[in-house]
């Protein structure tokens, strides 16, 4: 027999052609995996680089804040968990996106490690935002500490209410803030 008179199906049967077709397993929702692929093109990491990536709580900065947002939106459901675990014994037959949410889906805790880092990310950027907030609030309650005016007025309600109070609960050496609240009832 010669190769230029054999059949595909002669070639096959010998072993000497063999034609391998990988079908793709996909358990996940078309357009959940469509999205999780694109995400993870954007990444350009594989996912053990990923998986990496959030045990380390990215100490490597090799993910974007936006990404990991991004990626809180593919926390396997646990449908989606089981059906993933069904097909471990396939996983080079899953498709890009099944595989990726098959390895997160080992890792315990994966939202809240997500969420943590997420924070962690954003941290420094909320930071600055708040830093003129609390800039004013500590400079409003320095103020407040030097105000003579207002250690004055104070000490007039104390006074006040010493004096409404006398007989019964007199002579106090202070009184709750939240009972200047009450002093228009009277």
């Amino acid at each position: 027999m010669t190769i230029w008179t054999a059949s595909l199906d002669d070639l096959t049967n010998a072993g000497t052609l063999t034609r391998s077709r990988n079908k793709v397993i996909s358990v996940v929702d078309a357009r959940r995996a469509q999205n999780c692929t694109i995400l993870l093109s954007k990444l350009k990491l594989s996912d053990k680089e990923i998986k990496s990536a959030l045990m380390s709580m990215d100490t490597k900065d090799q993910l974007p804040p936006d990404m990991v947002e991004q990626l809180l939106k593919f926390t396997p459901s646990a449908e989606e968990k089981a059906l993933l675990e069904e097909h471990s014994d396939e996983l080079k037959s899953l498709a890009r996106a099944d595989r990726f949410l098959y390895e997160i889906s080992q890792i315990t805790h994966y939202e809240a490690r997500l969420k943590s880092l997420f924070y962690k990310k954003r941290f420094a950027e909320r930071l600055a935002e708040l830093r003129p907030r609390i800039a004013a609030v500590v400079e409003a309650s320095k103020e407040l500490q030097r105000s003579r005016r207002l250690k004055k007025l104070l000490e007039l309600v104390l006074a006040f209410g010493n004096y409404m109070n006398r007989g019964q609960r007199g002579n106090a050496q202070g009184f709750r803030l939240e009972s200047l609240r009450r002093i228009g009832d009277y």
